[in-house]
């Protein structure tokens, strides 16, 4: 079940960066708790997840991937 959607218009690092910023002051214990996320096959996008939450498995969109 997804949690969080986003609308925004770049697609760069810096904005993913920023979003993930804000999601975590607003739920500071997500971090601890965020075992795996899902997320279409953008480089930023996994980029910018892998720097904010290492500990968490990045899991790409089987649908995506058939696209």
């Amino acid at each position: 079940i997804a949690a969080v959607y986003i609308l925004c218009e770049k697609r760069t690092t810096s904005m993913y960066n920023a979003i993930w910023k804000k999601i975590k002051e607003l739920a500071p214990d997500l971090e601890k708790n965020l075992e795996f996320i899902m997320s279409n096959y953008e480089v930023a996008a996994i980029s910018s997840m892998n720097d904010s939450f290492p500990q968490s498995k990045i899991h790409d969109c089987w649908f995506h991937f058939n696209q």
